[in-house]
């Protein structure tokens, strides 16, 4: 068991720069992102590949990184949200999402953006259908697909080479203050927060359904 847990060397590269790790088996690509690197654009949601918040770019491709072990990535090109734009110069993306008022919460939105860049990458005149389609991993609890929609059509073309829609503002609604953390990966949650020495709480539920509380054993707790 000790020698399955040992640390292993990885060579991993992402938003083009090289970093040599020593990682755990057990850890998959999201963990050595937000936990190594400190990448907490990427978030972690499900942790089971189903709501696309962990989407990242491997190789061009679109990834769940929560579901691949680092084995599968050793020399692999990564790109996550923070490879894109900054307030100095955003990325078409990430500006139309801003347009279109297509963040809210902004917890889903990182995820969004890099699988539309990946569609986009392929097939840079998707059309409605296939912006729709190619989102159908990524889920959005607040904001709604209209607007998502709307935004990433705002810079893809159609089969005969015309815009969707338009890159300006509405005139009908105020821009969010919040918006450019939002699709830039910076927004900080509270899942993003870390600190020197910092302590983690696990909940412990009952396996006894309406069993009832005779007391509590804090000898491992306080051995720690």
């Amino acid at each position: 068991m000790a020698q399955d847990q040992a640390n292993v060397a990885l060579t991993l590269r992402v938003n083009g720069e090289n970093h040599e790790l020593e990682v755990k088996p057990s850890q998959t690509l999201l963990d050595v992102l937000r936990d190594d690197l400190g990448l907490t654009g990427t978030k972690r949601g499900c942790e089971d590949g189903a709501c696309g918040a962990c989407t990242v770019m491997v190789n061009g491709a679109v990834a769940r990184s929560c579901r691949w072990p680092l084995s599968r990535f050793h020399g692999q090109e990564v790109s996550t949200i923070e490879s894109l734009g900054t307030d100095d110069g955003l990325d078409p993306l990430q500006e139309a999402f801003i347009q279109a008022d297509a963040v809210q919460c902004g917890f889903c939105t990182p995820g969004m953006i890099m699988a539309a860049k990946a569609l986009l990458a392929r097939n840079p005149y998707a059309s409605r259908n296939d912006i729709a389609r190619a989102l159908g991993g990524n889920l959005c609890r607040c904001t709604g697909y209209s607007a998502i929609l709307d935004a990433i059509s705002r810079i893809a073309g159609d089969a005969n080479g015309t815009n969707n829609g338009s890159n300006r503002p509405d005139s009908s609604h105020v821009l969010r203050h919040d918006s450019p953390d939002k699709a830039t990966g910076r927004a900080i949650y509270a899942a993003d927060l870390t600190m020197p020495n910092m302590l983690y709480g696990a909940i412990l539920r009952s396996k006894i359904s309406h069993g009832e509380l005779l007391g509590i054993d804090t000898t491992k707790a306080k051995a720690l």
